[in-house]
């Protein structure tokens, strides 16, 4: 436990990450969205709103920004090539 808390002090990120887009027309259209996400957030005490750029800065939070962009990761092009990139040391998956 004490190791996991190490980990998220030294990423930023908490115990639990819920991550989500809103899309409209422009940055403007989708403002009030944000701002009514981000109250319901405040509100509760229990979240905290990161924005995209303070997302894009986090290595561990990054891939988000990706996959809610239409960015494939590597494990999706891996679905439609065929071709897996190399585990990392350590990976505690499955051989495929």
């Amino acid at each position: 436990m004490e190791l996991r808390r190490e980990l998220a002090a030294k990423h930023g990120i908490g115990a639990w990450t819920v991550t989500g887009a809103c899309y409209g027309p422009s940055p403007e259209a989708v403002e009030p969205t944000i701002e009514r996400i981000r109250a319901q957030l405040g509100a509760s005490g229990r979240g905290t709103y990161l924005p995209h750029e303070q997302v894009a800065a986090n290595p561990v939070l990054a891939i988000h920004l990706d996959t809610f962009s239409g960015e494939p990761t590597e494990a999706e092009l891996a679905c439609s090539t065929g071709v897996r990139a190399a585990e990392p040391p350590g990976s505690s998956r499955p051989p495929r």
